[in-house]
């Protein structure tokens, strides 16, 4: 992440809590009617709502009750030192007098009481239907800090005892910050922040360029001064007495910014407004990855026969439609243990993987026709993993089709002409068939999960593009490496079935079509066609890999790992990792 993004970042949250934090002051110590402070409280905790911003909502909701909380010791500490002392001047008597008929219960009071609670219902309502996840005692304390800096802010703007209140003020911000950063380098126990803001918008503040003690400084400093604008901006505007025109003037200067601010901050809401919703219920179609699931979950547990017998059933399985079916319409507690039962399935499917990819060692010697039934079922398992599932299934995917494509590719001059062509038929449905919109899925889970944070990230620093995200990135690599050697293998059979028939090899790669493929594919690295040398014997065929340029068929140990792929290219016989 760029600097100037996180300090966007920063900004952002920090003038947002200052706001909210004045707001809260407001309600408890304010002199309005106490209606209207707590409808205008409840109405800027209730836009939060329409944003999926339910953890800030908790804990804007809970500063706020610090505030009274802390206005009611302030008047109780008052009231117990007046009657200790026995003094009570006659302004105090007065004030007194006068505050009574303001806590008289009217019946307007009663429908503002009424409203107020109908608003507060209806908020509680919503965060326990979103199942809103948050450390409690964290977030607890993350409320006192953020009510204690306010305290000690406006205690230093408004006097009389700035110097106490200045020293307050820098006890607070020190202990607070140290006493996150020591959470922070703890792991699990990270910061309470990080969980109001989101895990990886959380991890934004206080990783990157910036790192975690800088990037905690600046969010405290940050928070500090925009409570000084926006609170010396409310200043400026209260009704006063006739100013000076050049009074007057400063003063337009020193609110001017700050209305500027919050529009912007406005502007960021109503981008928050829209965001994706989940598809529709997919219809109850033919899906064999369950039952496949299921069979490698029982696989290691058998031996002998019966594994053979397990194994063609797994690819009579594996044969028919298979496809991942993602709960888009459970709740959050739901998701989120779909991503903790991915593993189990994950490894039950790598159990079959490695069954068939054992079987098939064991049977290359004798029959390889037999053995690429097994590698073939492999690929297809791995196919049924990268279709309309999350970037992790894609990832997964890849790992298990690349078992079953390499060790077809190490046995590709030994099957028969009918296999071979059996397997390009297949090989050619998978190119077909391929599914790119794993990345959009994947976006559109986590803007579920993580909700308002997510939308934050794609409105100020990453957009809706994400190709710029290093795990994105890196996973587009390794769907081209994965596309790459696939169609390698498919080019590589389309020869090899091209030589049986005319004795030859082809002067160019567009004479295998349409009579051995339907198209000839492209290198995807370059959008090319594959560098393709025939000789009387074989042939040269490889990709130019992931720099572009071709190396004259320099083969490296390692050439789809982004840092080493220069220089080298990509070829069939390239290791597997």
């Amino acid at each position: 992440m760029e600097l100037p993004s996180a300090y966007i970042l920063h900004l952002t949250l920090a003038s947002v809590a200052a706001v909210y934090c004045l707001l809260g002051y407001w309600l408890a110590f304010g002199k309005q009617s106490w209606m209207w402070r707590a409808g205008a409280v409840c109405a800027a905790l209730a836009i939060l709502v329409p944003i999926r911003a339910y953890e800030p909502l908790v804990f804007f909701a809970l500063m706020s009750l610090l505030f009274l909380a802390a206005a009611g010791c302030q008047s109780l500490l008052l009231s117990w030192l007046q009657k200790r002392r026995k003094r009570i001047s006659e302004i105090n008597s007065t004030n007194v007098a006068s505050s009574r008929p303001r806590f008289q219960f009217r019946l307007h009071d009663l429908l503002g009481l009424t409203a107020v609670i109908g608003v507060a219902a209806w908020m509680t309502r919503t965060l326990l239907r979103e199942q809103v996840l948050l450390p409690w005692v964290g977030t607890l304390l993350s409320a006192v800090v953020a009510a204690a800096i306010t305290l000690a802010t406006i205690g230093l703007l408004r006097g009389p005892r700035r110097i106490v209140s200045g020293a307050i003020l820098l006890f607070v911000v020190g202990v607070s910050a140290g006493y996150f950063l020591w959470l922070h380098h703890l792991g699990p126990m990270a910061p309470s922040v990080e969980y109001i803001v989101g895990g990886d918008l959380g991890s934004q503040l206080f990783e990157g360029n910036l790192g975690p003690v800088l990037g905690l400084l600046v969010l405290f400093v940050m928070f500090v001064l925009f409570l000084v604008a926006f609170f010396s901006a409310a200043r400026e505007i209260q009704p006063k007495e006739a100013k000076p025109k050049r009074r007057k003037l400063w003063q337009v200067l020193g609110v001017t910014p700050c209305l500027a601010w919050l529009s912007a901050l406005g502007w960021v809401y109503v981008q928050l407004l829209s965001y994706p919703q989940p598809p529709a219920k997919i219809s109850d179609r033919p899906n064999s990855l369950p039952l496949l699931v299921a069979r490698g979950q029982a696989l290691e547990s058998l031996l002998g026969v019966q594994t053979r017998i397990e194994s063609a059933e797994v690819i009579q399985l594996s044969k028919e439609p298979g496809f991942i079916l993602i709960p888009w319409d459970a709740d959050l507690i739901g998701r989120r243990n779909y991503e903790n039962k991915l593993l189990v399935e994950v490894q039950a499917v790598r159990s079959i993987s490695r069954g068939l990819d054992a079987q098939a060692t064991i049977l290359e010697t004798t029959d390889p026709d037999l053995a690429a039934e097994h590698l073939l079922a492999i690929v297809r398992i791995g196919s049924m993993f990268q279709h309309e599932g999350l970037m992790i299934h894609g990832l997964f995917g890849i790992a298990i089709d690349s078992v079953g494509e390499t060790h077809l590719a190490r046995l590709r001059r030994r099957f028969s002409l009918p296999k071979v062509r059996e397997i390009m038929a297949e090989l050619e449905t998978i190119e077909k068939t391929r599914d790119h919109a794993d990345i959009t899925r994947d976006q559109l889970w986590y803007s579920l999960n993580d909700r308002w944070a997510f939308r934050l990230d794609q409105v100020l620093i990453s957009g809706t593009d994400r190709s710029a995200n290093p795990s994105y990135f890196h996973y587009g690599v390794a769907v081209k490496r994965g596309v790459c050697m696939t169609r390698l293998l498919l080019i590589d059979l389309a020869l090899r079935s091209y030589h049986a028939d005319h004795g030859e090899y082809p002067h160019k790669l567009d004479s295998l079509a349409p009579q051995y493929l339907t198209e000839v594919p492209l290198d995807p690295f370059c959008g090319k066609p594959f560098v393709y040398r025939p000789a009387a014997q074989d042939f040269v065929l490889y990709s130019v890999g992931g720099d572009g340029v071709d190396n004259a068929g320099t083969f490296g140990p390692q050439q789809y790992i982004v840092s080493q792929w220069d220089g080298y290219d990509l070829n069939l016989d390239a290791p597997r990792q």
